[in-house]
């Protein structure tokens, strides 16, 4: 059994594609009962972080995805705002059992086993952090946002898996399969579809507060930028901000992100799908590079586009948007690190 001075906590979304009665019983061996949340829907998961919180746990395990513990990070922050009692060492440090599908920060601190990180910690008070920087939109914070291709193709998963839920087929559509069915079925075809009418998505990237400059090839600082200053100005397909260097599944989308707690960076993604199909391991890697591709590191940037675009936040699709106003957010959170 855990020793009493572990003061930590584990939160589970029931719903979460890997959390089964087998993980269920796992983590029970490790954790006491009146330390194991079990959230089933999102009014419970909410009312568990309360309970979590008023509780006082130093560390809270979170397994369910990237959409489970930025959820939480969430619901942390804002309460702590309203009770005007922000403080980084009031926010619990979190754990990330890699139990979700995509698992884009599971990539940066887990050894790839929710069990083996579990018992670590549990078994040998393991005490290494990494701390994350988050992107603020409209008092959200996350990881990592995109506009334009990205989400249209979370769009079209989430409607795959929506139209085949029930059916024979809906195992091969619940995994990195589902998202080469959504992209290969529906992504493609429309996105040709536009090519051939000469339909674009123009954007204009503009500085608002802080440094910015740009990243070289090797990630190391280029042309400097002052505040107001216009980056980018013309046809995008793809605008990716973010903290934290991956998606889901181990593509490294941001291989700069990660360099400074100060920075987020932003790339801008002019490329064809083609291109980036022809050269997809490098890509999935971070290290495919290209003119079509511009990479900044910025601490807050202004988006335009004369078009709505689709817009999501940390692998969930948030609709459509026209503008946007990012910055990083002078809150951070501990992370712990098992690799």
């Amino acid at each position: 059994m855990p020793q009493a001075e572990l003061n930590f906590a584990v939160l589970l979304n029931a719903h979460a594609k890997q959390v089964n009665p087998a993980v269920l019983a796992n983590v029970e061996e490790l954790v006491p009962p009146d330390r194991l949340f079990v959230s089933h829907s999102e009014e419970e998961g909410q009312e568990l972080t309360d309970r979590i919180l008023k509780r006082g746990f130093e560390t809270v395990f979170t397994g369910g995805g990237d959409g489970t513990v930025v959820h939480f990070i969430n619901e942390v922050i804002h309460r702590a705002e309203d009770a005007h009692t922000l403080e980084v060492d009031q926010i619990p440090s979190i754990g990330i059992l890699r139990l979700g599908t995509g698992n884009a920060l599971a990539e940066m601190v887990s050894s790839g086993s929710y069990l083996t990180d579990l018992q670590a910690f549990v078994r040998n008070h393991h005490r290494d952090y990494h701390v994350l920087p988050l992107v603020e939109l409209e008092k959200r914070r996350f990881p990592f946002a995109g506009l334009g291709w990205d989400a249209e193709l979370l769009n079209d998963y989430v409607e795959i898996k929506r139209r085949v839920r029930g059916t024979a087929l809906s195992p091969l559509f619940e995994n990195v399969g589902g998202y080469f069915g959504a992209l290969f079925m529906t992504t493609i075809p429309r996105r040709t579809a536009a090519h051939l009418r000469g339909v674009q998505s123009v954007v204009r990237v503009t500085t608002t507060t802080g440094e910015a400059w740009r990243a070289n090839d090797d990630g190391s600082e280029g042309e400097r930028f002052a505040p107001g200053t216009v980056l980018y100005e013309g046809p995008a397909n793809c605008l990716i901000v973010g903290t934290c260097p991956y998606f889901g599944y181990g593509m490294k989308v941001l291989p700069f992100a990660n360099q400074s707690s100060q920075f987020m960076q932003l790339r801008v993604i002019r490329l064809g799908l083609s291109s980036i199909l022809a050269n997809l391991k490098p890509v999935w890697q971070g290290t495919f590079r290209d003119e079509g591709i511009l990479d900044f590191m910025v601490q807050g940037v202004h988006l335009e586009f004369e078009d709505e675009m689709p817009y999501q936040e940390a692998g969930d699709a948030m609709g459509y948007r026209r503008e946007v106003d990012f910055h990083v957010s002078e809150t951070k959170v501990n992370l712990l690190r098992f690799i």
